[in-house]
């Protein structure tokens, strides 16, 4: 199709999936669904989507208080915001799964991953102020999304070893 891009072939862009292809994309699926999974299952009171605050607040009148994740717990000692990088991968992974991959479709998953990227920045100016000094301390020792720290000193402990 003419909204193809121009660097992938037609015949790959359109061709029916592989087991070369479908293999790395739904272990990377997968492997998204389990970091989204356990990060949720690291919040108080099963409170995942603030469901639980909400009925709170309107039986009782007043705001739950805050209280703190557990930062040595998997995956949040990994990275800060490991929910939003299992719906990235599970979103990505879709995107490699599909049969036909137009340029469309690249944009729409481009935008919509700024989308979650901006949010996550309001997410961590509003976690800022409300945890205060715990969060900052926090945040130095761990990447936002992307495990690099963790990834380089997993390397570096393997040499050393």
């Amino acid at each position: 199709s003419r909204w193809t891009p121009h660097f992938v072939h037609p015949e790959i862009s359109q061709a029916p999936a592989t087991m070369a292809q479908l293999v790395p994309f739904t272990i990377f699926q997968v492997m998204g669904w389990a970091l989204f999974v356990s990060s949720n299952a690291a919040f108080p009171d099963d409170d995942v989507f603030g469901v639980v605050r909400c009925i709170r607040f309107l039986k009782e009148g007043k705001p739950m208080k805050t209280k703190r994740i557990a930062s040595d717990k998997f995956p949040y000692n990994i990275v800060r915001h490991p929910m939003y990088l299992g719906v990235l991968m599970i979103y990505w992974s879709q995107f490699f799964l599909v049969r036909y991959r137009t340029m469309n479709r690249l944009v729409y998953h481009i935008v919509a991953s700024a989308y979650f990227l901006i949010g996550l920045n309001f997410e961590e100016k509003d976690l800022r102020r409300i945890m205060g000094e715990s969060y900052i301390n926090y945040a130095k020792n761990r990447d936002k999304i992307i495990p690099i720290r963790w990834l380089m000193s997993k390397l570096r402990h393997k040499k050393t070893a």
